[in-house]
């Protein structure tokens, strides 16, 4: 909590003095999806902006509805306001929201073109509605709605012969053997099936 702002103001100037074109962000923009966190987030994605950096965002597993969003004042715990996934939606209008040709109505995943030629599939992989419990879901899968609108996004995009770049929280695919078994929540849930079935639709790079 206390070095996280200071290493975040870094890499902003840093990317700010670099040469990239744009902002890949794929998730935990916050510690525990507290608004005052993502509100905080916007101030210094607006400095890319305005340095000529458009700026992309999809959730992580601990951005939306988050039942663990709290404030912490030495030993005192106080739970804060979250974020739902429409406000997630508002608050990144203008870092991936606001510029997307096709938004999934059964997630926040979305379709931009950052570039002519490019497609952003922002696919998001959260299951934030099951934190209903009162408990953090960190698993990640893609229903089956999402899933067939992510196909028919690819089918297009090939179509058109526009390369498409995939982004998401959770890994598509294990780091190591093993790692969905001792780490799970890290790796999308059916990373087999699923990884599979995005590369047989075209997609190449996540």
């Amino acid at each position: 909590l206390v070095e996280s702002e200071p290493i975040l103001k870094s890499v902003v100037d840093r990317i700010k003095n670099s040469d990239a074109q744009f902002v890949l962000m794929p998730g935990d923009m916050s510690k525990d999806g507290e608004l005052v966190c993502h509100e905080l987030m916007v101030t210094y994605l607006s400095e890319l902006k305005a340095a000529g950096k458009p700026v992309y965002v999809v959730p992580g597993n601990h951005d939306v509805l988050n039942p663990m969003a709290y404030s912490y004042s030495g030993d005192t715990v106080t739970p804060v306001a979250n974020v739902t996934p429409e406000e997630f939606a508002e608050i990144y209008q203008d870092y991936g929201y606001g510029a997307a040709i096709s938004r999934d109505p059964d997630s926040l995943s979305y379709v931009a073109e950052p570039f002519p030629g490019y497609s952003l599939l922002a696919m998001d992989s959260c299951i934030y509605e099951n934190n209903t419990t009162g408990k953090l879901i960190l698993d990640g899968e893609f229903s089956a709605a999402t899933m067939g609108w992510i196909k028919a996004r690819l089918a297009e995009a090939r179509k058109q012969g526009k390369t498409v770049i995939g982004m998401m929280h959770h890994a598509i695919t294990e780091h190591f053997d093993g790692q969905s078994t001792l780490f799970p929540g890290f790796v999308i849930n059916d990373w087999q099936n699923v990884s599979q079935t995005l590369a047989r639709e075209g997609l190449r790079f996540v």
